[in-house]
């Protein structure tokens, strides 16, 4: 009887252990994908900004041209 029950509770111990590991590489999974995703958006509005920008210096390039 008392093998038997020590056997259940390391298997027990067992499949916790797996559940924590589990739940552990999923967090590490969806903090990299957080990661991936933030500089993802800020590397998108850098790129915007550099749009932005070029497109008012444009316009300031035209408007000295139009000018006297």
């Amino acid at each position: 009887y008392r093998s038997s029950e020590l056997h259940y509770r390391s298997s027990e111990l067992h499949y916790r252990s797996s559940e924590l590991h589990y739940r552990s590489s999923e967090l590490h999974y969806r903090s990299s994908e957080l990661h991936y995703r933030s500089s993802e958006l800020r590397y998108r509005r850098e790129q915007l900004f550099e749009v932005t920008n070029n497109g008012a210096y444009l316009n300031n390039q035209q408007a000295y041209q139009v000018g006297p």
